[in-house]
């Protein structure tokens, strides 16, 4: 092939199919190589096609028959969109996934999922775009397998021949035009099911279930605390409050919020962890200072006097004979003294007293090492 020849298929890449270039490149290796062989035997060479010659003749063969190649190009290759009189068969060679048809002048795919795949028509439009009011004016049953933008939403719907179905978007907005949102004609009911909506001044992700809203993917709602160094950093203006003892909004999984009075660390204070949630406990135990004091002295007591009582004398006995052998003597009786006068014996307790050492009782001034942060409520 000529220089011009290369110059003229390098500029058809991109254009045109690879597979339609590398038959171009056979087809002039063989005229080339004819050419050659007839003007061995021939003075008078015979006309060589040019390349633009090849080219349009090919432009205007609607089958390009590549049927010695391996693979998909086995297959005879549509290099137009066929005009068909019947929606072709199943089987036939045109019922490729995604293959085209032109019939009675309207465009019809083949679909191959699921098998053995079918035929459906297609619109000039990829997507319909309008408002969300609008959309009820778009019977789905003429718009099969059409999106629908809704252009105030940036949503998209799709229609399954029957109702259009919500497919992907999100809708942003604030919290007060939620419940506009959901009755808006048409309005919301199963087939918006995963419907996202952004709650803008929240921060936070809500999803329609099909009947009502609740938390979206991957939120885990509010009503909790996060401690930070410096403000969150968040679009909502309601994402974070401080907690200060002011009473907030908070958002609800259903798109409503709840007011709540929030703890006061204007004070620091420790949070405490348990089975259930309570408010800032006061201190327990002494507060203020208990200051002692002695006690006052004491004065001794007089004892009663002892009981009456007298002391007998002591008896003696005679005196043994101690020359006469008498074994059985026992001696006299003594005899019994005369009872004393009687007596009393008063006692007196010597005073005394009781001193306390003085020492103070106060509260604990003792703190642990700590770190302090700003501490914030999810709302």
């Amino acid at each position: 092939m000529t220089n011009r020849d290369y110059s003229v298929i390098h500029s058809l890449r991109g254009s045109v199919p690879d597979s339609a270039i590398q038959a171009l490149s056979l087809i002039l290796t063989h005229v080339y190589d004819l050419n050659d062989r007839v003007t061995a035997v021939s003075k008078k060479p015979p006309k060589t096609l040019s390349l633009d010659e090849i080219t349009r003749g090919i432009q205007q063969t609607k089958k390009l028959n590549v049927s010695q190649f391996l693979g998909v190009l086995a297959q005879p290759q549509n290099a137009a969109i066929p005009e068909v009189t019947v929606l072709p068969d199943v089987n036939d060679t045109l019922s490729q996934d995604s293959g085209v048809v032109r019939l009675n002048g309207v465009l019809y795919v083949f679909d191959g999922d699921p098998e053995p795949g079918s035929w459906a028509a297609m619109t000039a439009a990829a997507a319909i775009r309008d408002t969300h009011a609008n959309r009820s004016t778009y019977t789905a049953a003429s718009y099969p397998r059409i999106f629908y933008f809704e252009t105030d939403r940036n949503v998209f719907y799709l229609s399954d021949g029957t109702n259009w179905i919500y497919a992907t978007g999100i809708i942003r907005d604030t919290q007060a035009n939620i419940a506009g949102i959901q009755a808006a004609a048409p309005a919301l009911g199963v087939n918006d099911a995963n419907l996202l909506l952004e709650v803008t001044d929240y921060d936070h992700v809500i999803q329609w279930t099909g009947a009502a809203w609740t938390w979206g993917p991957g939120e885990i709602g509010s009503g909790y605390y996060q401690l930070y160094e410096d403000a969150p950093n968040s679009i909502g203006a309601n994402a974070w409050a401080l907690c200060n003892g002011a009473v907030v909004a908070r958002l609800n999984a259903d798109g409503t919020t709840t007011n709540v009075t929030l703890d006061d660390v204007t004070t620091a204070r420790y949070l405490k962890g348990g089975l259930t949630s309570a408010g800032i406990a006061a201190a327990s135990g002494l507060t203020t200072l208990q200051a002692a004091t002695n006690q006052a002295a004491l004065t001794g007591i007089t004892i009663a006097d002892h009981p009456s009582h007298t002391h007998d004398e002591a008896s003696t006995l005679d005196t043994p004979d101690l020359f006469v052998e008498d074994l059985t003597a026992t001696g006299k009786a003594g005899r019994t003294g005369g009872p004393s006068a009687t007596l009393t014996h008063p006692e007196t307790d010597p005073q005394h007293n009781h001193t306390q050492n003085a020492h103070d009782h106060g509260p604990n001034t003792l703190e642990l090492a700590n770190l302090r942060k700003r501490l914030y409520f999810r709302r």
